[in-house]
């Protein structure tokens, strides 16, 4: 019979944890590289074509209908929260649920600047704005749509690989963990007999935080408590003989 060493067995998991977390790190920060790289591509070829493009020529009035700084605008608030998640989404260190957390977030900003794009198109369309440079307008909402379609693909790919890090940290965290009764650890005699049991006072200063915790207010939260209690208790035993008494009087 072959038998396995526990220890042996155990380095070959987490050999085999780490070079699936590696390469799991490595794809979420080129799909995160690719996805930051075409917001930032995106936001230039939007400025620059609606700044020299329309801006010079357009009202100060704002009009939804037709003018697109709404556009360029979100945009910039998507890149500057990019930016600002970057670090941490990238960095290993934090924690996978805070990881996940900014990559829904920047996912859930591309659907919603995608739908803000086809509204503008659907917007230009029914608007009654017939100057020179409304081609032109249509052009920034189409170049809004096409990018933020993969942009879309590339952080729904990143929150697919978080999630499975965030599971394979999870059984890693409960393969680690001991199951064995660390009382054992320091009683070497039988099992069933002569184990310790706690004392009155022990089990009193295991359970004093719960009846007198720290704080007056938490304090005053826990005598409120044990008064009501009580106060029940002595409703349900009371309230018997004044029922009789009004049976009584009938």
């Amino acid at each position: 019979m072959k038998v396995v060493d526990k220890k042996e067995d155990g380095n070959t998991s987490n050999v085999t944890f780490a070079s699936n977390f590696i390469n799991l790190e490595k794809q979420l920060k080129a799909n995160l590289n690719t996805y930051t790289s075409i917001l930032f591509l995106q936001t230039l070829i939007v400025f620059f074509t609606w700044y020299f493009g329309i801006e010079q020529t357009s009202e100060l009035i704002y009009n939804v209908n037709y003018r697109v700084f709404d556009i360029f605008f979100a945009l910039c608030i998507r890149l500057f929260i990019c930016l600002f998640t970057y670090y941490f989404i990238v960095t290993s260190g934090t924690h996978p649920r805070y990881r996940k957390n900014m990559i829904a977030l920047n996912y859930w900003l591309s659907c919603t600047y995608l739908i803000l794009g086809i509204s503008k198109i659907v917007l230009l369309i029914g608007s009654s704005y017939n100057h020179g440079d409304k081609f032109v307008r249509f052009i920034v909402a189409i170049i809004t749509i096409i990018p933020s379609y993969f942009e879309i693909k590339y952080s729904n790919s990143m929150y697919s690989i978080i999630i499975e890090i965030f599971e394979n940290v999870g059984k890693k965290k409960k393969n680690d963990i001991d199951i064995e009764d660390p009382r054992n650890r320091y009683y070497n005699g039988p099992k069933n007999k002569n184990k310790k049991k706690l004392s009155i006072f022990s089990m009193f200063k295991i359970l004093k935080p719960y009846f007198l915790p720290k704080g007056c207010n938490n304090k005053i939260r826990a005598a409120s408590t044990f008064f009501v209690l009580i106060s029940s208790k002595a409703c349900n035993i009371i309230s018997p003989i004044y029922i009789g008494l009004a049976v009584s009087k009938k």
